[in-house]
């Protein structure tokens, strides 16, 4: 969450599916202004953002050839996007809406 915003916690035991879903897309939220609109990141860059947004970097912990190896195939198999994150938590709702209208408008990505 943002840093302005008071951090809360909430007990979510609806709305899961039951079986797997498969993952079609990963978003990448960031602060930075130049970034307008939903735009595709790079394999590589996807790669680079795996591990910055993974456990092992995170928890400061080693991620080994295994961990890299892993980013690498995801980054591959499944298409990445940046986009430009919300600065107060009421915009959330429309940052939530662009990225649903951009997965239905861009299926088969």
């Amino acid at each position: 969450m943002h840093i302005s915003q008071p951090k809360c916690t909430s007990a979510v035991i609806t709305s899961f599916p039951d079986q797997p879903v498969i993952l079609s897309r990963i978003y990448v939220l960031t602060a930075d202004e130049a970034v307008s609109g939903i735009t595709p990141v790079s394999t590589g860059e996807a790669v680079v953002e795996l591990i910055r947004n993974s456990v092992p970097t995170r928890w400061r912990l080693p991620g080994g050839a295994d961990h890299l190896r892993h980013c690498a195939q995801l980054a591959s198999r499944v298409p990445m996007f940046r986009v430009r994150t919300f600065d107060e938590l009421h915009e959330l709702p429309v940052l939530a809406e662009r990225i649903e209208r951009h997965g239905d408008e861009n299926p088969s990505v």
